[in-house]
């Protein structure tokens, strides 16, 4: 069973707890873990997510615990959120979130996806860290969001 609110992107089902350790990356599977909550791990350090309602609104609550005794030290970890930015042709792009504003504060995050037709999707964090990532598929530079954990993100 997977998180009932996913997206896929590419492969990966998503929201998905990530980490890269010594060059190779590593994606969690989510255990269901009570009602609208699930967990995974990577190397004891353990991930939980959990879906709520905040003032009416759909969200998600992300909660990360060591459980080992040695600090974990990836080159990158995070939660992939599996929100699909890329918008190549008309008129597909119209139902697309695009990363409108997102800011990193020294305390927390904020920010905002929208679509061409005004729709808009929220992002905060009560912790600062990064939420995006462009990479180059197929000659074509993508945008991935994820909550950057550890590392460079």
């Amino acid at each position: 069973m997977t998180p009932f609110l996913s997206f896929v992107l590419g492969k990966v089902l998503c929201p998905s707890f990530y980490a890269e350790i010594s060059g190779k990356e590593i994606t969690a599977a989510w255990i269901p873990d009570g009602y609208l909550s699930y967990r995974s791990t990577i190397d004891q350090v353990e991930c939980r997510l959990t879906y709520q309602s905040w003032k009416g609104q759909p969200a998600l609550k992300v909660t990360l615990e060591n459980k080992g005794n040695v600090p974990f030290q990836p080159t990158k970890a995070g939660l992939k959120l599996g929100i699909d930015t890329y918008m190549d042709k008309y008129p597909d792009w119209f139902g697309k979130y695009f990363p409108t504003l997102m800011r990193n504060e020294k305390t927390h995050f904020y920010g905002y996806l929208q679509t061409p037709a005004g729709h808009a999707l929220g992002i905060v964090s009560p912790q600062p860290g990064s939420f995006m990532e462009c990479g180059l598929q197929s000659g074509v530079i993508k945008i991935h969001l994820h909550i950057g954990l550890w590392g460079t993100g």
